[in-house]
């Protein structure tokens, strides 16, 4: 799995609510939901250091496709721009992101 292929899912899990626990069905009184690993909270940290430095138009694109989930042809849509440039703007955001975040990458493997 290459960096950017890694970030891709890291950042599609990002999505608001993530770091919540996934409700669990109970079976009994004694099941106990752990609160996020301290690796998990570093990762996410990590990641949010990295989009805060991306150029604004780079972070708005990100944003709004992980973040919000909406597709290019929706951001293009959004920010009165042509999909071309989403997709550009996109391209470049991710490819930054995947070496500012390849230590990430690293130590997942």
């Amino acid at each position: 799995m290459t960096s950017e292929q890694w970030l891709a899912d890291y950042l599609e899990q990002g999505r608001p609510g993530w770091w919540e626990p996934e409700p669990v069905e109970l079976q009994d009184e004694t099941t106990i939901t752990l609160p996020p690993s301290m690796e998990g909270i570093w990762e996410a940290w990590q990641i949010r250091i990295a989009l805060d430095m991306l150029p604004a138009e780079e972070r708005e694109v990100v944003r709004a496709q992980h973040f919000t989930g909406l597709s290019h042809a929706q951001i293009a849509q959004q920010l009165a721009v042509p999909i071309g440039t989403v997709k550009s703007r996109s391209h470049r955001a991710h490819r930054r992101l995947a070496s500012m975040l390849g230590h990430l990458a690293e130590v997942a493997a």
